[in-house]
């Protein structure tokens, strides 16, 4: 019978890998205690053995992968890299050699988890990613397990705090685009390269691996459709109070008869709706099921110690499964592929702020173009620029109306001589259940 010790090889020491080495170093004692077996940090993993590292360890430092791999005292691997390369190389090359893995990354999760999966189950090991999804949140587990009985018909969520934090200072300090994005690097939430963040790319990876486990279908990153937010100004802004709404960067899976819809884009949110409450780096996922009804579950969606927890909690599974010598359940996560529908057949209201001409008849024109393909206006508000071009802003919603005949009508408005600019388009999700 094996000693009750897990041991652990980390790749990768920093935000992220610093966290579950913080951890391990301040509550190992109580976790052998609570547990009932050891946890042992035996090697890590990094680029730069010389780096300068305000981190108190015993672990070996070594920039030799191998030298994880063929250590027989090592029985799990904590990936804490992040991105494609070289972390998916690492991850196939730990479940090659037998041992579990336990990662944070979205990006490799999103792209190849049930590829990934399947590899682990064919060496008799198995893969953990609680913490690619929502940071502390837990999600992916609970969608595994406890949730399982029901079947999901929408996923509602919050699931970037980067973006969340800007949108929150562009509404509350009435900062523009550049300042929200400058400040939120300043406090380390936005890489010094923000596009996957402010561009919806990093939202799009976990709304994959999100619907893929609740809807139980495969869906590839590739098929979200993903629009950032680095078109919004601080009009919209303005104008969404005005109509009693908040912007919020959503990410959406909704089933249907026919298939599914995966998307993530800027979205006007109900002032009175829990999702509109969920402030500054904070995630909030909304899951409506058969059974479950809606649930909402809300915490921090990123940063070292909420993601470390989530790490934990995976190695304790793993960590169990390895000292009883049984196989760690596969998440039910992908299966047949899914069928994707496309963003034109999404049934929406929506936000349009035009600039126009000052001059009568525009705005007849521009219901004119609405009207024809059957997209009827809600409201429309018209406001003095106080310019000198003679211009003024014409916003207009409207009811629920096909994206794809709003697209053709906006096309139609640019043609119109007295339209200077057209600018955003924003879903309104007017009913989130």
């Amino acid at each position: 019978m094996r000693e009750r010790n897990i041991g652990i090889g980390l790749l990768g020491l920093g935000t992220v890998g610093a966290g579950v080495v913080e951890i391990l170093a301040q509550k190992s004692a109580s976790y052998e205690k609570n547990l009932g077996f050891s946890i042992e940090l035996i090697k890590i993993l990094v680029a730069d053995s010389h780096k300068t590292r305000d981190i108190q360890t015993n672990a070996k430092i070594t920039t030799d992968f191998i030298d994880l791999i063929d250590d027989p005292r090592i029985d799990l691997i904590v990936e804490a890299i992040g991105g494609e390369t070289p972390a998916l190389e690492y991850i196939r090359k730990a479940i090659d050699s037998g041992k579990h893995v336990v990662t944070a990354n979205k990006e490799v999760i999103a792209k190849y988890g049930p590829e990934l999966i399947k590899h682990a189950v064919d060496n008799g090991v198995g893969i953990r990613f609680e913490a690619s999804v929502g940071g502390g949140i837990p999600i992916l587990r609970p969608l595994s397990r406890d949730l399982l009985a029901n079947d999901f018909n929408k996923i509602t969520t919050i699931i970037n705090g980067t973006t969340n934090y800007m949108l929150t200072r562009m509404r509350l300090q009435n900062e523009n685009y550049s300042a929200a994005l400058e400040k939120s690097k300043s406090l380390g939430y936005a890489e010094p390269d923000p596009t996957a963040d402010v561009e919806g790319i990093d939202a799009a990876y976990k709304l994959a691996i999100l619907s893929s486990l609740a809807f139980k279908v495969r869906v590839r990153f590739e098929e979200v459709y993903v629009e950032g937010i680095s078109n919004l100004d601080l009009a919209d802004f303005v104008y969404a109070k005005e109509l009693g709404y908040v912007v919020k960067l959503l990410a959406i899976a909704e089933k249907f008869d026919d298939g599914i819809q995966v998307r993530v884009h800027p979205s006007f949110v109900p002032m009175e709706h829990p999702l509109a409450k969920v402030n500054g780096v904070q995630n909030a996922i909304q899951l409506s099921g058969d059974l479950v009804g809606s649930v909402i579950l809300e915490g921090p969606g990123a940063g070292k110690s909420p993601t470390a927890s989530a790490i934990m909690g995976d190695i304790f599974e793993a960590a169990e499964a390895i000292l009883e010598q049984k196989k760690l359940p596969p998440y039910p996560f992908g299966g047949n592929a899914a069928k994707i529908q496309h963003i034109d057949l999404l049934h929406s209201q929506y936000y349009l702020r035009i600039k126009v001409k000052d001059q009568p008849g525009v705005m007849a024109e521009i219901s004119r173009a609405l009207g024809d393909r059957d997209v009827s206006l809600a409201s429309v508000i018209q406001k003095d620029l106080a310019v000198l071009d003679g211009s003024t802003e014409i916003v207009v919603t409207t009811h629920s109306a096909l994206e794809a005949s709003v697209r053709d009508a906006i096309a139609s408005i640019r043609t119109q001589d007295a339209v200077i600019d057209v600018f955003n388009l924003i879903r309104i999700e007017e009913v989130i259940t």
